[in-house]
């Protein structure tokens, strides 16, 4: 779900539970196991507040969090976590609170502290699914109850606001500002663009025109945009512009997974 490695560094598991940092140099042990095993899905390593810092945040067992501030001692969150996104120096945690369902929470790296900043009610284990973050600003996918539209609701250092509606997807591509995201309009599929630094206002990116056809999975490094546009028959890489790449047919898109990563330019 997120990754693990940041900067020339890599968070992981040892087969004994351990918690461990490659610092670019060595592999330095971050925590012993506690008895509870690291649930490697909701774990992530990401920028510090200054060059060559990291963070990281893992979950253990069944009910609570630690956060790291490179490979340091490690601070407890405790409330169980569902996902995690850390990038200059602020870290998000999407936490399971026994009468409110999935929220979002701002955590303090140095403490473990955190502060809740989804503010809707929603029904347990519903609310708030995938979290993304960006210039220590987040956008999260937000469905109160299982029979809701999924929504994106962004918080900009001190408001929350829902900026998206009814999105195809749970998990948002939020990189400098930028939100990219698909959405059907008059039974097709697109994909759009909000810039956070320009305004709330959505812009559409794609042009299709066949119903048949989804966008999957957009993606964006804060300067380009890629997506799958796929069908049962099949698939292709879409990059902003309209240009296909490559020019082969790929295998239709995973349900969990990415097939591809964008980031500063460069295409896997």
């Amino acid at each position: 779900r997120t990754t693990t490695t940041s900067g020339g560094k890599i968070l992981f598991v040892g087969s004994n539970d351990t918690v461990y940092l490659f610092d670019g140099t060595t592999v330095v042990p971050v925590q012993a196991t506690t008895g509870d095993t690291v649930n490697e899905t909701v774990m992530r390593l990401g920028s510090g507040s200054t060059a060559g810092t990291t963070i990281g945040a893992w979950r253990r067992g069944a009910g609570v969090a630690y956060v790291s501030v490179n490979g340091g001692s490690p601070q407890l969150v405790d409330l169980n976590p569902e996902h995690v996104a850390i990038r200059d120096g602020c870290g998000f945690l999407v936490l399971q609170t026994p009468a409110d369902g999935n929220q979002v929470f701002q955590i303090d790296p140095a403490n473990g502290n955190r502060t809740q900043i989804s503010t809707d009610p929603a029904d347990a284990n519903q609310g708030a699914f995938r979290v993304a973050t960006s210039g220590c600003q987040a956008v999260w996918s937000w469905q109160p109850t299982n029979a809701s539209p999924v929504d994106f609701q962004y918080w900009n250092g001190t408001t929350t606001t829902t900026i998206a509606t009814d999105v195809t997807d749970t998990t948002p591509s939020f990189v400098g500002g930028k939100l990219v995201y698909a959405k059907q309009v008059s039974g097709i599929e697109q994909v759009f663009l909000i810039d956070t630094n320009v305004s709330l206002s959505p812009v559409q990116l794609s042009t299709e025109t066949d119903a048949t056809k989804f966008q999957g999975r957009p993606q964006t490094d804060g300067r380009h945009v890629a997506w799958y546009r796929y069908n049962a028959s099949g698939a292709e890489l879409m990059l902003n512009g309209g240009i296909v790449f490559p020019t082969g047919p790929l295998n239709k898109i995973d349900n969990v997974e990415y097939q591809f990563q964008l980031d500063r330019g460069q295409l896997l």
